[in-house]
Protein backbone atom coordinates (compact mmCIF):
# COMPACT_ATOMS: atom_id res chain seq x y z
CA UNK A 1 0.00 0.00 0.00
CA UNK A 2 1.42 3.35 -1.01
CA UNK A 3 0.83 6.31 1.29
CA UNK A 4 -1.15 9.28 0.07
CA UNK A 5 0.43 12.76 -0.02
CA UNK A 6 -1.78 13.68 2.95
CA UNK A 7 -0.48 10.74 4.99
CA UNK A 8 3.09 11.74 4.19
CA UNK A 9 2.46 15.37 5.12
CA UNK A 10 0.68 14.35 8.34
CA UNK A 11 3.41 11.97 9.48
CA UNK A 12 6.07 14.62 8.83
CA UNK A 13 4.58 16.44 11.82
CA UNK A 14 5.85 13.71 14.14
CA UNK A 15 9.31 15.13 14.74
CA UNK A 16 11.67 13.95 17.45
CA UNK A 17 10.64 16.64 19.98
CA UNK A 18 6.88 16.38 19.61
CA UNK A 19 6.46 14.41 22.85
CA UNK A 20 8.36 17.08 24.77
CA UNK A 21 6.19 19.87 23.38
CA UNK A 22 2.75 18.39 24.04
CA UNK A 23 1.08 16.87 27.07
CA UNK A 24 -1.08 14.08 25.65
CA UNK A 25 -1.60 11.94 22.58
CA UNK A 26 -4.67 13.83 21.33
CA UNK A 27 -2.78 17.12 21.47
CA UNK A 28 0.07 15.56 19.48
CA UNK A 29 -2.33 14.21 16.86
CA UNK A 30 -4.22 17.51 16.63
CA UNK A 31 -0.98 19.43 16.17
CA UNK A 32 0.02 17.20 13.27
CA UNK A 33 -3.48 17.47 11.79
CA UNK A 34 -3.32 21.27 11.91
CA UNK A 35 -0.63 21.17 9.22
CA UNK A 36 -3.29 19.90 6.80
CA UNK A 37 -6.15 21.83 5.22
CA UNK A 38 -9.68 20.61 5.88
CA UNK A 39 -9.74 18.96 2.46
CA UNK A 40 -6.43 17.23 3.13
CA UNK A 41 -7.74 16.06 6.51
CA UNK A 42 -10.78 14.55 4.81
CA UNK A 43 -8.59 12.73 2.29
CA UNK A 44 -6.38 11.49 5.14
CA UNK A 45 -9.47 10.32 7.02
CA UNK A 46 -10.73 8.39 4.00
CA UNK A 47 -7.31 6.85 3.38
CA UNK A 48 -6.98 5.73 7.00
CA UNK A 49 -10.53 4.34 7.04
CA UNK A 50 -9.78 2.35 3.90
CA UNK A 51 -6.60 0.81 5.27
CA UNK A 52 -8.03 0.08 8.73
CA UNK A 53 -10.95 -1.73 7.10
CA UNK A 54 -8.76 -3.46 4.52
CA UNK A 55 -7.33 -6.97 4.76
CA UNK A 56 -3.87 -5.49 5.43
CA UNK A 57 -2.21 -7.10 8.42
CA UNK A 58 -1.18 -5.12 11.49
CA UNK A 59 2.42 -5.62 10.42
CA UNK A 60 1.70 -4.08 7.01
CA UNK A 61 -0.03 -1.14 8.68
CA UNK A 62 2.96 -0.78 11.00
CA UNK A 63 5.35 -0.80 8.02
CA UNK A 64 3.32 1.98 6.40
CA UNK A 65 3.92 4.19 9.46
CA UNK A 66 7.51 3.09 10.01
CA UNK A 67 8.49 3.96 6.43
CA UNK A 68 6.71 7.33 6.59
CA UNK A 69 8.13 10.79 7.28
CA UNK A 70 7.64 10.37 11.06
CA UNK A 71 10.76 10.59 13.24
CA UNK A 72 9.64 7.74 15.49
CA UNK A 73 8.54 4.19 14.90
CA UNK A 74 5.60 2.21 16.14
CA UNK A 75 7.21 -0.60 18.09
CA UNK A 76 4.35 -3.08 18.26
CA UNK A 77 2.02 -3.89 15.39
CA UNK A 78 -0.84 -4.34 17.87
CA UNK A 79 -0.86 -0.55 18.46
CA UNK A 80 -1.06 0.70 14.90
CA UNK A 81 -4.72 0.01 14.13
CA UNK A 82 -5.82 1.87 17.27
CA UNK A 83 -3.51 4.78 16.40
CA UNK A 84 -5.05 5.07 12.95
CA UNK A 85 -8.54 4.83 14.45
CA UNK A 86 -7.70 7.62 16.92
CA UNK A 87 -6.67 9.84 14.02
CA UNK A 88 -9.88 9.01 12.14
CA UNK A 89 -11.92 9.86 15.24
CA UNK A 90 -10.28 13.28 15.59
CA UNK A 91 -11.16 14.35 12.05
CA UNK A 92 -14.81 15.39 11.81
CA UNK A 93 -16.65 13.71 8.91
CA UNK A 94 -16.78 15.98 5.90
Amino acid sequence: MDPTPEFTKFTAGFHQDIFDLHEDDDEILETALNALSQQEQQRLREFLKSIVQSPLSDEELQDLWNTSAADFYIAGPDQVRSLYQSIIDLIPPG
